[in-house]
């Protein structure tokens, strides 16, 4: 059964790492280019555009959009998750705009996300933590140390 659930969720996983992938390239080649709120700007801007592009073509398609499970805490958690992503891209551009090496900085923020998700998870969430998932976490962490020396 968990590799059958596995494999629900695993393309979409690995599609969303190499998307993942190619925003931090783009964001290292960007934020040393430019201001770091106008490049956090354009990104927002253009994830927008193309939500609201997405969303009217699914309408004139006549893909019915079910909003019957909106809740207010819904529109809330997502508000909020928009401004983690608008801060943490100007965070980005402002780390690249310090030249800041794309091959530390990145795998420190994952490595640091993995943590407190395992975290979230266990305590928000209920998740089970088992041995092989701590050894792992320990691991993970470790290697912060090893990519900053």
């Amino acid at each position: 059964m968990r590799h059958t659930l596995m494999a629900t969720w695993l393309p979409l996983t690995l599609l969303g790492m190499t998307l993942y992938a190619g925003f931090n390239v783009t964001m290292k080649l960007a934020g040393e280019r430019m201001n770091s709120l106008l490049g956090a700007f354009i990104v927002a801007l253009v994830g927008t555009v193309t939500m609201g592009l997405t969303l009217l073509y699914l309408r004139a398609s006549g893909e019915p959009l079910d909003l019957s499970q909106t809740t207010t805490a819904g529109v809330v958690y997502s508000v909020i998750g928009g401004l983690c992503v608008i801060g943490f891209d100007v965070v980005l551009y402002m780390l690249f705009a310090k030249q800041a090496p794309l091959s530390v900085v990145v795998p420190i923020i994952q490595i640091g996300t993995i943590a407190l998700m395992t975290l979230a998870g266990v305590v928000w969430f209920g998740e089970s933590m088992s041995t092989q998932r701590i050894l792992g976490l320990a691991l993970a962490v470790a290697s912060v140390f090893l990519l900053t020396r």
